[in-house]
């Protein structure tokens, strides 16, 4: 067996962020997944044995879902569907997200993906015993990484 500790999710924080500032910091949450998106092009020339590759990178995307704690997710549908459809002003209306990776020996990365566009924010209520369920996805051009 090993000694070495691996990340659990109770050692990830996900905040959101609003035109720097805390929207909200999702402590409900059940599931998350960052992705880093790249596509490998692969192309075959005459006398070569095997094809060329290069990567390209695609942007980051994030979906996640939780257990809304308060109407702060009322409040971003709000705002994203004001700013999708040109009721506000582009250049600073942002959401960030921020996750913290706490890592069993320290090590305390953050993650900072900004300016994110969403796709459609589902509010399921699956049963009068169940909580109620968001989940969001989204994509951004880009990501910040900061070692701590």
């Amino acid at each position: 067996m090993s000694d070495t500790l691996t990340l659990r999710g109770s050692e990830v924080q996900l905040r959101l962020n609003r035109d720097k500032k805390r929207l909200s910091t999702l402590t409900a949450c059940k599931d998350m997944e960052i992705t880093f998106m790249f596509d490998v092009t692969r192309e075959g020339y005459q006398g070569e044995k095997t094809d060329r590759r290069d990567e390209n990178y695609r942007g980051v995307s994030v979906s996640l879902t939780y257990h809304p704690e308060s109407p702060e997710l009322l409040q971003l549908a709000a705002f994203v569907r004001d700013r999708a459809t040109r009721r506000t002003a582009q250049a600073n209306n942002h959401v960030d997200l921020t996750a913290i990776l706490e890592f069993p020996g320290g090590q305390r990365p953050r993650i900072t993906i900004a300016d994110l566009k969403f796709g459609n924010i589902p509010l399921s209520s699956p049963g009068r015993d169940q909580f109620v369920t968001v989940k969001l996805s989204c994509e951004a051009d880009d990501f910040d990484l900061a070692e701590r």
